[in-house]
């Protein structure tokens, strides 16, 4: 049984299950964590965790630090912890 707002659900194994995978595809699998260092751009990152620099690689990196980063992914701020994360399937080779 699951609770959603204060409120029991019988909840199936099935939709458990389903749930679990929606939740698993939406949530990448981090790879790595990086500390910016002072010469550090998003695409020398992505160059040295995915061997490409190209704008859909360092996006992935930026959308998942995005509230790290904050609004400009070209400031980054030496010291920050980045996560990296997993390519999406469709950028994997």
């Amino acid at each position: 049984m699951v609770q959603i707002n204060n409120k029991p659900e019988n909840v199936n194994k099935s939709q458990l299950n389903s749930a679990n995978q929606v939740i698993t595809e939406r949530v990448p699998r981090i790879i790595a964590r990086h500390k910016v260092a002072d010469e550090d751009t998003l695409s020398n990152i992505a160059l040295r965790y995915y061997t490409n620099g190209s704008r859909p690689y360092w996006m992935t990196i930026y959308e998942a630090n995005r509230d790290e980063i904050g609004g400009n992914p070209q400031r980054l701020k030496v010291g920050t912890l980045l996560v990296i994360p997993e390519l999406p399937q469709e950028l994997k080779k």
